[in-house]
């Protein structure tokens, strides 16, 4: 009888295992999925859009970092067209300087230079800039 249940147990533990070593099972091998940063755009997802400009590469990857997330601000997204001095607008910043036309002049900017894109939150985008990015900033890098 002894034997019997060492072999059902024997059994039950093998048939988990190969269940374990099936297809969807992860292994403590097995490298976590990748997962998408929702405030950053690497050189890696850039270099799959083509002939594109800054704005129209974040409209399509990320358009999210084109609406305003600061501490009292309405969410919406913002106009292209907007003068980037006016209260609650998203600042634009290539390589830490500060772009005077804000959203309009990603417009201008082809992506083929860029390393990558980052949105700042209010209080992350003051810390790094100070004062005057209410709505955040979206921070591109050249190569």
């Amino acid at each position: 009888m002894r034997t019997a249940r060492s072999a059902r147990i024997l059994l039950l533990a093998l048939t988990m295992a190969a269940c374990a070593t099936g297809t969807g099972a992860v292994s403590p091998q097995d490298p976590a999925p990748a997962r998408r940063d929702r405030n950053l755009i690497t050189a890696e997802e850039l270099a799959s859009e083509t002939e594109m400009t800054a704005y129209d590469a974040i409209r399509h990857l990320r358009p999210e970092m084109l609406t305003a997330r600061g501490a009292g601000l309405s969410q919406g997204t913002l106009t292209p067209g907007a003068n980037a001095s006016d209260a609650g607008q998203i600042m634009v910043y290539l390589n830490d300087g500060k772009m005077p036309g804000g959203i309009a002049d990603l417009r201008t900017l082809p992506i083929s230079g860029i390393k990558e894109i980052r949105f700042l939150t209010s209080a992350d985008a003051t810390q790094r800039f100070g004062t005057g990015n209410t709505a955040g900033a979206i921070v591109l890098s050249t190569r």
